[in-house]
């Protein structure tokens, strides 16, 4: 069965659905040309939607939904994990994830800061004792940052751009670690993709942010999203 006739909708969680074009809607070459008008005087707004915007949403929603599905069959508590980050010029805001840790796993951060591999102003630990069953999958398939998507949405974060700090982070910087923060923070980024179990000192994660920052191009967008969707099927990383 063809789509010719149909449109393509897709909510703000992500479902899919396909019905008739309502009123004031077309479907002209396999593209769905939407008319909305805004308010009275306002000139009416074209919306071309394609079939990959349409899959893209509707593997972010199964994917979703199946770790949904297994965060509440493995582990007790909230499905998200919430974490106050500083983004873009300082500004806080509210980080999004699958939650991939026991409940309470933040107030047992201190007990582990002697076993940090990470050099400077950052916490990250292989075979952390705190993820659950399956985080560890969650997190080398990157599944457990979907939400963050959420975050785009919001003009909180971009694709790509610098890792966003905590706050317990940000008050052990140095006047020159700061520069990193002049740019929208990214769920992925030039520390990501070289490999955060490769780059343990924080001074080399701050210039690979501070070179992005220096040479953003669209272009170096696209290739780092490249080198994540691969880095992602290779379940690459800890």
């Amino acid at each position: 069965m063809g789509l010719e006739g149909f449109a393509v909708k897709v909510n703000v969680i992500g479902e899919v659905e396909l019905t008739e074009p309502e009123s004031g809607e077309t479907v002209s070459q396999g593209l769905l040309v939407s008319r909305a008008t805004v308010n009275p005087t306002a000139p009416p707004v074209l919306v071309k939607v394609t079939c990959w915007p349409t899959m893209g949403a509707r593997l972010l929603s199964n994917a979703s939904r199946k770790a949904v599905s297994w965060l509440r069959m493995v582990s007790p508590g909230t499905v998200l994990f919430r974490q106050e980050r500083m983004g873009r010029n300082g500004r806080f805001f509210t980080l999004y994830k699958f939650r991939t840790m026991r409940p309470g796993a933040e107030r047992d951060l201190p007990t582990l800061m002697a076993l940090n591999q990470m050099n400077g102003a950052m916490f990250k630990m292989q075979n952390d004792p705190r993820v659950i069953f399956g985080g560890d999958f969650m997190r080398r398939t990157h599944l457990d940052e979907l939400p963050q998507f959420w975050n785009v949405l919001m003009g909180d974060m971009s694709l790509v751009g610098t890792r966003p700090p905590t706050r317990n982070e940000v008050v052990s910087y140095e006047n020159r670690h700061h520069r990193r923060l002049s740019m929208r923070p990214g769920i992925t980024g030039m520390w990501q993709v070289a490999g955060n179990h490769a780059v343990s000192d924080f001074e080399e994660v701050v210039k690979l942010d501070c070179h992005y920052i220096d040479h953003w191009s669209l272009g170096l967008d696209l290739k780092l999203i490249g080198k994540t969707l691969l880095k992602v099927t290779r379940r690459i990383g800890w």
